[in-house]
């Protein structure tokens, strides 16, 4: 039978070395009660301590919620994700080495919740080969401080692929919208779908507990059984969240029923963005999309795609995808995982199956850093641990894909102006390097794989052919010594057709582009 308990209570049920699974994306579906009460227990009586932490998605709000309230020395010992930038606090200690470290592909870290489910040992799959996943690399390790290897690389009938060894957790902690008197847990609120039943049914596998927060509670024949996504035999302790704690998402204050699909807003509502460097590159972006394509949108850069859609009024001819599961509708800048006026919200294993499959038509996604083979790093740089999400995933198996970014990052100040751009003061980081740090993302498996890969920033493109980067176009008012190359590390191919970027990308007002590229 279901205990209703308190967040206070359901921290006390958690004791030192803990193995721990949180699921969330970003703050969205977040436990945040249960995580606040166990920092509090923490700072008073230095328990829990030394916990193992497990999460797919990143856990927080960028800020101060999610695993940022584990931000204290001694709290978590080892932490497995696939995004740790989510939990900025967090992260001076996995610098620090004091926390051990492993970022996994998000996909492969839905999928294991899946094997763990069901009693495997482990996931066996292609995803992450010759990346940093791979053991023949970093094999996951994203600090000194790992100690245990997690990823093996396995050989069956001379192909190879890895496999990434499962977890067992004595709790985990889930965020659901209504509970029913008997522990039944619905989602109607949730404007997304993860892996929380994959995640209980592991924690009952393991012999663990399992603990929801809710919004409230109510009769068992008011709950609608379509809703129910978490049976009651898997749940142990309900906590009645806190209005302050128990959120639809970090962004806003108020239940936004468009997020969820309930209902729908007019897109000609959304209000356009100022015309800076990231709206270049998402205008940019949008002329590669076919009618009728499935387009993966990643967070940052391009999301700016999506905007520029939406302003365009061309959203409609094609279907936007985010990893979290929404396919359908406009992603939500700024709010990573989330669209305006969903069509359908797939659980987030069941996204990555369509991923891992090559079911995404075009892919756009953010780059840090880029070198001559079109290798691209997201996921360390600047000795900065950041994870790659989904983007292992997304790139192995995407026919097109576009990253977008600033051409060099600090601080700079660069005028769009009359379809001209012009740059005052560049950023004094080269984006562009001989060697990245780490691969997320390999040029060389992409060619061998036939993948059609453009690097957009908002001074020029580039393409990926088997010699390395071609510079194919340029920004008009842009000298390619002065803004360009001398701005990188290596020297790439220079095309003998190249062309200027047009005009209408670098212009005040609608580009008015539905009929020219459909």
């Amino acid at each position: 039978m279901v205990n209703f308990i308190n967040a206070e209570e359901a921290a006390n049920l958690i004791n030192d070395e803990s193995a721990v699974a949180i699921s969330s994306f970003t703050a969205i579906s977040l436990a945040e009660d249960i995580l606040v009460a166990i920092e509090k227990k923490f700072v008073k009586e230095q328990h829990p301590k030394n916990l193992f932490i497990f999460h797919i998605s990143g856990v927080g709000d960028y800020k101060k919620k999610g695993l940022s309230h584990f931000s204290h020395d001694g709290l978590i010992k080892t932490i497995v994700g696939s995004h740790v930038f989510a939990s900025p606090g967090i992260i001076p200690l996995i610098d620090e080495n004091k926390i051990a470290s492993y970022c996994l592909p998000q996909g492969v870290a839905s999928h294991l919740t899946r094997a763990m489910a069901g009693g495997e040992d482990g996931l066996l799959t292609k995803i992450g080969l010759n990346t940093f996943a791979d053991p023949r690399q970093d094999g996951c390790k994203m600090n000194s401080a790992c100690d245990k290897d997690i990823v093996d690389l396995i050989k069956i009938k001379n192909k190879e692929y890895l496999f990434y060894s499962c977890f067992k957790f004595d709790f985990c902690l889930l965020k659901g919208s209504v509970a029913d008197e008997y522990g039944n847990i619905s989602f109607e609120n949730e404007p997304v779908l993860l892996e929380q039943l994959e995640l209980a049914a592991a924690t009952k596998v393991s012999g663990g507990k399992v603990i929801v927060q809710v919004h409230k509670k109510i009769n068992n024949k008011e709950l609608n059984p379509r809703n129910i996504k978490i049976p009651a035999h898997f749940v142990d302790y309900i906590v009645i969240g806190s209005k302050e704690n128990t959120f639809q998402t970090h962004l806003f204050n108020e239940y936004h029923p468009e997020l969820t699909g309930e209902q729908r807003i007019n897109l000609d509502s959304i209000p356009p963005k100022p015309l800076d460097i990231r709206k270049i590159c998402g205008r940019r972006g949008v002329f590669e999309i076919k009618k009728d394509f499935l387009v993966n949108i990643g967070g940052g850069y391009p999301e700016s795609v999506a905007s520029v859609a939406a302003e365009e009024g061309i959203a409609d001819q094609f279907l936007f995808s985010v990893e979290s599961g929404i396919i359908g509708g406009v992603p939500v800048e700024g709010g990573i995982g989330l669209s305006y006026n969903p069509d359908v919200i797939l659980r987030q294993p069941e996204s990555f199956d369509l991923y891992n499959g090559g079911c995404l038509d075009m892919s756009f996604l953010g780059c840090a850093q880029i070198d001559e083979m079109g290798n691209v790093n997201v996921s360390k740089f600047a000795g900065k641990i950041i994870g790659p999400g989904g983007f292992i995933n997304i790139t192995q198996n995407t026919k097109n894909i576009c990253f977008l970014g600033s051409f060099t990052s600090g601080k700079s100040e660069i005028i769009i102006n009359d379809g001209n751009l012009q740059i005052i003061k560049d950023g004094n980081v080269k984006k562009f390097v001989k060697k990245v740090e780490q691969i997320t993302f390999s040029g060389i498996d992409a060619i061998k794989r036939n993948q059609n890969i453009l690097y957009i920033t908002e001074r020029c493109v580039f393409h990926l052919s088997e010699n390395g980067l071609v510079l194919i176009e340029i920004a008009p008012n842009i000298d390619i010594k002065r803004d360009i190359l001398d701005k990188m590390e290596f020297t790439p191919i220079i095309s003998k057709n190249i062309k200027t970027m047009d005009p209408k990308i670098f212009m005040n007002g609608k580009m008015n582009i539905k009929n020219f590229i459909f």
